[in-house]
């Protein structure tokens, strides 16, 4: 594989993924395709632009389930001519939670107002998903909740665990959320706005 000059504070994931592009420019044709393999991690800085002025029409190829059950949350799975995995297609079709990408490549995440109760929250999906992804930060918007459970609050540590090393805040909390955020020393892990 070629290596590609690495600039500012780019991971390594990101530096991986901008080598495969950059061998996919070179080869050239209709569709530019990358090649992918299980560890590879969509830089959301990347998508983003793509997805709102796109320079070519990718095609990734043998990406990860987690990396395009990502996609397919966003919404890019299909113009990327990635296939979400049958066996995942119900959590893309009703996840627990609304992902949105923004034009910088933040994600925010809205968990659905039951999501307490919502029947795929347990599974590994709910969080591993962002595996699939390097963020430039995650937001966890929790406008809708007015109580947190554990199984919400593990689910919220499970996917700060799996963004990292992006920033990780959540927002709109309202005043009763914000406490027990702060009872249990979340605030510690992540950015309470």
């Amino acid at each position: 594989m070629t290596t590609v000059p690495v600039t500012g504070r780019l991971t390594r994931a990101e530096a991986d993924f901008q080598s495969r592009v950059a061998v996919a420019r070179r080869t050239g044709g209709n569709r530019l395709v990358v090649a992918c393999d299980a560890g590879v991690r969509l830089p959301t800085s990347f998508l983003a632009v793509e997805r709102d002025t796109p320079s070519a029409h990718w095609q990734f190829q043998g990406l990860s389930p987690v990396a395009a059950v990502a996609l397919g949350l966003l919404g890019c799975a299909e113009s990327l001519g990635v296939q979400v995995p049958e066996a995942h297609s119900a959590f893309v079709a009703d996840p627990p939670c609304r992902v949105e990408l923004s034009a910088d490549g933040v994600v925010t995440v809205t968990p659905v107002a039951a999501v307490a109760i919502h029947p795929l929250l347990g599974s590994s999906m709910a969080h591993a998903w962002i595996e699939g992804l390097v963020p430039v930060a995650v937001i966890v918007n929790l406008g809708a909740i007015q109580h947190l459970t554990s199984v919400v609050i593990a689910w919220q540590l499970q996917l700060l665990q799996n963004c990292r090393p992006a920033p990780f805040s959540v927002r709109n909390a309202n005043p009763g959320v914000t406490t027990q955020l702060k009872q249990l020393r979340l605030d510690y892990l992540m950015a309470l706005g």
